[in-house]
């Protein structure tokens, strides 16, 4: 089973895009859960989500104390106690401009600059992006993030292109 944990500020879309990719790797044939996280609810107010995948089906309902995986959709919610739990092999995606060699986590550090390509693709949130740049990561066939896009929004076209950046453009940590 693999354990995501996501972290946002009211207003990214961090729910939305846990539940689009949550649809992408159903498509794909995976067992999926994913659930929100709410605090006091109003933009800007931090937020998490949680996404669990399987091969099976999942009867675990909790919240997830030991990510595998770690996305952090404002890098300045990036501190010890949201990377508290992740595993020791766990992995880390950072929505920020900086390279992943910037960050000195203990973990497998990732980036992209989500907000720099939602803008480019005059879309109001980054979880597209962010999405996108996490199905490359979980080695998902881009084909099932586009089919979910599809699914969730009337004209998918830019959200579609954001999210195929974010996919392609994924910054590792020896790029």
């Amino acid at each position: 089973m693999i354990e995501i944990r996501f972290h946002g500020r009211g207003g990214q879309g961090i729910v939305m895009g846990a539940e689009i990719l949550a649809w992408a790797l159903f498509f794909q044939g995976k067992f999926v859960q994913y659930f929100p996280h709410f605090g006091v609810e109003r933009r800007g107010a931090p937020v998490r989500a949680f996404l669990r995948i399987d091969d099976q089906k999942i009867l675990l309902r909790e919240q997830i104390y030991q990510p595998d995986l770690i996305v952090i959709f404002d890098q300045t919610l990036l501190s010890k106690e949201t990377l508290q739990g992740l595993k020791r092999e766990g992995k880390v995606l950072i929505n920020s401009p900086k390279l992943p060699s910037h960050y000195d986590l203990g973990f497998e550090v990732f980036t992209i600059n989500a907000t720099a390509i939602a803008r480019f693709f005059e879309i109001p949130v980054i979880n597209t992006v962010m999405i996108g740049a996490l199905a490359q990561i979980l080695d998902l066939p881009f084909l099932f993030l586009n089919r979910a896009l599809a699914q969730k929004f009337e004209d998918p076209r830019r959200n579609i292109g954001a999210a195929y950046v974010g996919w392609s453009q994924l910054r590792r940590k020896n790029e």
